[in-house]
């Protein structure tokens, strides 16, 4: 099934540093959320929409079995000026994927206008990084000068195509996500429920974000046994704000990856969406699972981040973990093994070891 989440109002997602009364004044918000703000949106409207049919604990053990396939964003972005734009599919811009620092009055005032960076593919070198526990090779600017990463950065689904094609385009349309969204932060105060007063020390500041111009489309399987309505209204976020959705299902968003010959000595894996490794960065068990050998050559990478939630069945909030986010590659050379059978996985199962039927770790094959 795949929906559309449109916002109604404000909406505010959090990241994973603390807030407690009295330690925290500033909460910062994040977007896009974490895929599990997603998957437990869903999870509770399937439960919400059941409750006649089946118990609380039957509904809580029956959706376990949703598992989110894709995540991507739906952007209105202007074009040649305020009154016309183009709606698009977007990804996470890919990490090897860099602008120019030093640029241009021309593409200067394209950046800023337009929100569009030129963005060109990193070059492996034959220069190597040794670590305490790995070789690598590094990744070099094809210019020889300062580059740097587009901020929140996001893909056109035609240029990501041709991206994990391997095309060799002059450069690629990247935008700032951040530029689609208005900050307006929310103002309050900790309120005493027994005399209904205001208590002193707990000011604090919520970053709300308004996102009138981004719309999630996420896609997942249907759950045997039970419905979602085709259309109607989801919790989403901190304050339980209210997102309305509908099923698209005449809408092909389903994102084919490329097909790699078996012959490929070298490929790359892109997270599209955040990852949680059981290693910390770097991911092992799909390739035990797929009976396929690499070395890792180079990985382009952003800094990891945490990831909580809240466990439904126990009651309690899931123990803290370490994320990969969304946009980062590794970069390997096959050893041994049939990719194939790595590409055949992949379209099946997530990257992710640790919760991977919440939409963590949607990978994708590309060439180099």
């Amino acid at each position: 099934m795949i929906i559309k989440l449109k916002a109604l109002d404000t909406l505010f997602f959090r990241d994973g540093k603390p807030f407690n009364k009295g330690d925290e004044t500033w909460a910062s918000g994040v977007f896009p959320p974490a895929p599990s703000v997603f998957y437990g949106s869903i999870r509770s409207a399937y439960i919400a929409q059941n409750l006649d049919k089946y118990s609380l604990k039957e509904l809580i053990e029956k959706t376990e079995k949703l598992r989110i396939k894709q995540i991507s964003f739906e952007v209105y972005a202007p074009i040649m000026d305020d009154k016309k734009s183009e709606v698009g599919q977007y990804f996470p811009l890919p990490k090897d994927l860099v602008k120019r620092k030093s640029v241009n009055s021309d593409e200067a005032y394209k950046r800023k206008k337009y929100k569009i960076n030129k963005t060109y593919k990193l070059q492996l070198s034959s220069e190597i990084i040794n670590s305490s526990n790995s070789t690598a090779k590094l990744l070099k600017s094809p210019f020889g000068e300062e580059v740097e990463e587009v901020d929140n950065g996001i893909i056109h689904s035609l240029a990501f195509r041709k991206y994990l094609q391997g095309r060799d385009e002059e450069y690629f349309e990247g935008r700032e996500l951040n530029q689609f969204l208005t900050n307006e932060p929310k103002v309050g105060i900790g309120k005493d429920n027994d005399t209904n007063t205001t208590t002193d020390g707990l000011l604090y500041r919520v970053g709300m974000q308004r996102t009138d111009y981004i719309q999630a489309i996420i896609d997942f399987e249907e759950i045997e046994g039970l419905k979602l309505a085709e259309s109607g209204f989801l919790k989403l976020g901190g304050e339980g704000k209210s997102v309305f959705y509908e099923s698209e299902e005449g809408l092909d968003i389903t994102f084919k990856m490329t097909k790699l010959a078996d012959n490929e000595s070298q490929f790359k894996i892109y997270l599209g969406t955040p990852a949680l490794f059981k290693k910390g960065w770097y991911p092992s068990e799909i390739f035990k699972k797929a009976n396929v050998q690499v070395e890792l050559i180079a990985a382009a990478l952003g800094k990891p981040f945490n990831i909580g939630g809240f466990d439904m069945a126990k009651g309690e909030p899931k123990k803290m973990l370490k994320a990969i986010p969304a946009g980062s590659v590794y970069y390997y050379k096959l050893e041994s093994g049939n990719l194939e059978k790595l590409f055949d996985y992949l379209k099946q199962n997530t990257i992710s070891e640790e919760r991977g039927q919440e939409g963590f770790g949607i990978a994708y094959l590309a060439k180099i």
